[in-house]
């Protein structure tokens, strides 16, 4: 396959007046002639008909305007976004601050902390501990997950245990809350 020969007859984006849909067409013809079917090797021809520099800004921007991501699909997607059972807290909390500073600052204002603990309710102490603490802001929150992040007992919620490791038995902590030393979460 000759590089050049292809290139030379890649249609230019310049020449159809910005007409995209009409150049599409002529590109994929041309993709189809050449049998050029791996993804990576048509953004690069793509990149070349352009024939202008084109940061991965304007990227993300247009494939953003072309699969309609508006303000509010972003934040529904970042409300509804959950951690995975064997995702750490502190990759999910990366992938959380990544779509949360995508989004436009005024809607930035209708996700609360509450938001972020639904998405990390499966882990019951950090949501636990960033409610007692009342923290309000989503980033202080986040940071906070990160540093209290240990294993807790579901059976007598104290740290560094599984309940199937758990030394209480249930009749000690029904006695436990019965007395109040042990509160009913």
């Amino acid at each position: 396959m000759n590089v050049f020969k292809i290139l030379s007859t890649l249609p230019l984006l310049e020449n159809y007046n910005n007409d995209i849909n009409e150049w599409i067409e002529e590109l994929t013809e041309s993709f189809e002639l050449w049998d050029i079917k791996e993804q990576e090797r048509r953004f690069i021809l793509c990149k070349e008909c352009v024939n202008k520099e084109i940061s991965l800004k304007e990227i993300k921007i247009a494939l953003e305007e072309y699969l309609e991501m508006t303000s509010s699909v972003k934040y529904w997607n970042l409300i509804n976004l959950k951690i995975n059972s064997n995702e750490s807290i502190s990759n999910f909390n990366y992938k959380y601050l990544r779509k949360y500073n995508d989004i436009d600052s005024n809607i930035k204002k209708l996700i609360t902390v509450n938001n972020y603990v639904n998405s990390i309710r499966s882990r019951i102490y950090p949501c636990l501990r960033i409610l007692e603490e009342e923290i309000e802001d989503i980033k202080e929150a986040i940071k906070y997950a990160e540093k209290n992040n240990n294993i807790m007992c579901f059976r007598c919620y104290e740290l560094g245990h599984k309940a199937i490791n758990c030394r209480h038995s249930f009749k000690e902590l029904a006695e436990l809350e019965r007395t109040g030393i042990l509160e009913n979460k």
